[in-house]
């Protein structure tokens, strides 16, 4: 169940990094039309360049069911629901976290040369927020590795 994690987390990493390489090339479109401050033009990128995230992000899948599974199989068998509950808990708590993650990036990037996020996102700079997050993985994938090591199975009765 860990290394399914673990495989689900790496993999997640990788759509963070193509999402920001995807999100450069966008930028490189624009430079390139000079539609940095056109709203009204499209930008000329195939919707197919963001589909390889969207794959990798299928690694989500990965995480989500061996999670549920972890806390169903390992927690004490009084416990089990009150595992899988508390799963569900750290998982918004885990959501109201990127909502702050959002609004710190915006007010710390904010007014500066290449805002992060902005309204307008031919002036976006995404790809930064994308690297943020995939560093952000990389160390959430580290310590998982760590304490998947040290953990021991509860033994099937």
């Amino acid at each position: 169940m860990l290394q399914r994690i673990d495989v689900g987390l790496a993999l997640t990493t990788v759509a963070m990094v193509v999402a920001a390489i995807v999100e450069i090339k966008c930028l490189d479109v624009i430079k390139e039309h000079g539609l940095e401050d056109n709203p009204k033009v499209p930008v000329s990128v195939s919707a197919f360049w963001h589909l390889p995230q969207y794959i990798f992000g299928v690694a989500e899948i990965f995480v989500i069911i061996s999670q549920i599974e972890f806390f169903y199989d390992q927690a004490p068998d009084d416990m089990q629901s009150i595992g899988t509950t508390l799963y569900t808990t750290n998982t918004a708590i885990g959501h109201f976290i990127c909502t702050g993650i959002i609004t710190i990036a915006v007010s710390v990037t904010s007014g500066k040369k290449g805002d992060w996020i902005v309204d307008y996102l031919n002036q976006c700079r995404i790809d930064k927020y994308y690297w943020l997050l995939a560093t952000m993985d990389i160390i959430n994938l580290v310590f998982c590795i760590l304490v998947a090591n040290w953990y021991t199975y509860k033994t099937a009765v």
